[in-house]
């Protein structure tokens, strides 16, 4: 990711199409990936015709390979897809973001009055004007950032029309409930039935839209289900969150989102002279936000990936998306921290905060390289590994740390923030999350290579040197991160990846406290305080990653007593004494009933029982409903509960996993 001068706007950032660089891999690699080299390329016209792709003034309107029935391999067809030259996909490129632009600056100007005017209406789907308006606010303020998906010029445009073609309510009340869980309003957070209730009129709607929704596929109930799911997994329903993904991932593919024609094809010529201008900015608005669509599901499956500890869904479809935004209107929009003027909202009176850029596409840019690396580092982690050779797997390990270190040394200036060093405020949040990102892909990549790790007996000792030094560094990093983002903010609102980093970091620093006994007690602390406050907030879903690390703390006790330790010995090098005492007690008073009997040596099994099910969260909401045709939602609500009992028991690879043996 190179930085470059925009000509447009006269700002630096970096170049998306950069995504990707250098990863290059011989076919007969065990691991080896798809090309993302051409996963970033255009369709050419051969691979349009072995795609089987119809299209429709200029984007793909259906997709039937050659395999399928419904293929067809006229020559009408393949005329569709006749190139121009260079210079003609030049200018039509510099024409479509010139309209993006201009439109993307009207609407932010309109935005701003749109809510109010009494000869506008806008269809909010029963919601109150005012909720409706710091719900979706709230929304393009924090969650926004995290994956650009949710194209803003385009919604409020479909909201002020009364109801366009880029906004459904579907997505509005996926933005309702997500927002419900960032918001302060007491309305959300006075129920009496916890946090695990926040929001569920909007999930109760969602559902009960999302049936007439799936047969008849569109860009905004695709992005209103990715959006549903990354909530429901950060909330802690990660069985429905993780079911409605796959089948965004499914209407991408079905609307063709994954596969795009280029500028240069002749439906994009802006110089046809049967194309109105409101037609081709129509055309440039859904091919823009196709690109988004597919970069934003990637992102969500790697983080999903990631997260649960499974095997990605998007990622390994073959794909020719550029990652070349052409509206960077957010590039230089001025952000800062939301604040809600409701008279009832207990306000904290949070400091001074300068306004700073955005820098949403540059940040998402790099968020998304670091997402296509993870993918690679993910295979390392899957059943695939088992047959590799040492020679492979070390290969690996020293491609995948070039490609991490290239990504760290071409971050544009604009995103750069040297935690240890740096005064000034912290950046947004949105800003901090490729570093902490970074960091905790490092981890991920090293730990797999230390003692207990699953590739150690690939290793050697200098590479478990090497992959211990890592680890600890990058754990240490991302506590200054977060002390930084602390101190500036709060932890109430950081997206799941940042839960994801610092769980990371604190199973690294737990394992070297284990030989440094006293050393590290204050950052493992600290941890935990984030870790209680982003479970706190919108974060619900932290509960049962939080019971596993509090298991971990109960298992380090039950060694020093094995090791005929006294509990209240003193370590010769220090005055601390790691123990739960030790720690910040809301930690132990927000997470379940630990999974073992301290003072029995038997070994109890994690059971889906004290994490309320998703579907039978969905059930009960739908009592009469029949969900599956036949009557069996209650067993198949069961089987996914073992299901998830399943997972591979890595504490970094998926937080949901154990170190307990199986029962």
């Amino acid at each position: 990711m190179n930085a470059a001068p925009d000509k447009d706007n006269g700002h630096h950032h970096s170049s998306p199409g950069s995504v990707g660089s250098g990863v290059g891999r011989t076919p007969h690699r065990q691991l080896s990936s798809i090309d993302d080299r051409d996963r970033l390329s255009e369709l050419s016209m051969g691979e349009a015709h072995v795609a089987g792709i119809s299209h429709q003034d200029g984007c793909v309107s259906s997709v039937h390979g050659l395999t399928s029935v419904m293929n067809s391999t006229s020559g009408a067809k393949e005329r569709g897809f006749l190139m121009t030259n260079k210079t003609q996909n030049h200018h039509a490129r510099a024409a479509i973001k010139d309209r993006l632009m201009s439109y993307a600056a009207l609407q932010s100007q309109r935005e701003t009055w749109v809510y109010n005017q009494p000869d506008i209406h806008i269809d909010l789907d029963g919601c109150d004007v005012d909720l409706a308006k710091h719900l979706i606010d709230l929304h393009f303020n924090i969650q926004h950032y995290t994956y650009l998906i949710s194209y803003r010029p385009a919604i409020i445009d479909s909201l002020a029309s009364g109801g366009g073609p880029w906004c459904n309510k579907l997505l509005l009340n996926a933005i309702y409930y997500s927002s419900s869980l960032f918001s302060d309003r007491p309305c959300f957070r006075e129920d009496p039935k916890g946090p695990k209730n926040i929001g569920s009129q909007f999930y109760n709607r969602f559902y009960q839209l999302l049936g007439p929704e799936i047969v008849r596929p569109s860009i905004p109930s695709a992005v209103g289900l990715l959006l549903m799911s990354a909530s429901l997994v950060s909330h802690g329903r990660a069985s429905a969150g993780w079911n409605l993904s796959g089948i965004a991932y499914r209407m991408v593919i079905d609307l063709g989102c994954h596969l795009t024609l280029g500028p240069g094809h002749q439906g994009f010529q802006s110089t046809s002279p049967v194309r109105s201008s409101e037609g081709a900015l129509n055309q440039d608005l859904e091919q823009e936000m196709r690109k988004r669509l597919y970069w934003g599901a990637f992102a969500t499956d790697a983080t999903q990936s990631l997260y649960l500890g499974r095997p990605c869904m998007l990622a390994p479809i073959e794909a020719r998306v550029p990652f070349e935004f052409l509206d960077t209107f957010e590039e230089l929009e001025k952000w800062e921290p939301y604040m809600d003027h409701d008279p009832q909202t207990v306000h904290l009176n949070p400091p001074t905060y300068a306004p700073q850029p955005a820098h949403a596409v540059s940040t998402f840019s790099a968020v998304a390289r670091l997402l296509q690396i993870s993918t690679r580092i993910g295979k390392l982690y899957g059943i695939g590994a088992i047959k590799c050779s040492s020679t492979d797997i070390q290969c690996d390990l020293v491609e995948i740390e070039k490609e991490l270190q290239e990504w760290s040394s071409s971050l544009p200036g604009h995103l750069h923030f040297d935690v240890e060093t740096c005064q000034r405020q912290a950046p947004p949040p949105h800003k901090i999350n490729p570093h902490t990102t970074f960091h905790a892909l490092n981890i991920l990549l090293h730990r797999a290579f230390l003692e207990d790790g699953h590739l150690y007996h690939h290793s050697d000792s200098n590479i478990t040197t090497r992959s211990e030094e890592a680890c600890l560094h990058s754990a240490l990093l991302i506590e200054n991160f977060l002390r930084a983002l602390r101190d500036t903010f709060t932890l109430r609102g950081g997206p799941f990846l940042l839960c994801y980093a610092t769980y990371s970091a604190v199973s690294i620093v737990l394992r070297a406290e284990r030989h440094n006994r006293g050393r590290y007690l204050e950052s493992i602390s600290f941890f935990w305080t984030c870790l209680s406050e982003m479970q706190r907030g919108c974060n619900f879903g932290m509960t049962k990653p939080l019971a596993i690390l509090k298991e971990m703390v109960r298992e380090y006790n039950i060694s020093i007593r094995q090791n005929g330790i006294s509990m209240d010995a003193r370590n010769s090098d220090s005055d601390i004494i790691l123990t739960q005492e030790g720690l910040d007690q809301s930690f132990f008073e927000l997470t379940p009933p630990p999974l073992m009997t301290l003072d029995d040596s038997s070994t109890m099994p994690l059971t889906a029982g004290d994490y309320v099910s998703d579907l039978h969260d969905f059930q009960a909401a739908h009592s009469g409903d029949d969900w599956l045709g036949d009557g069996s939602a209650s067993n198949f609500a069961t089987y996914l509960d073992e299901q998830e009992q399943q997972l591979w028991r890595d504490t970094l690879y998926g937080l949901f996993t154990s170190t307990l043996p199986f029962g």
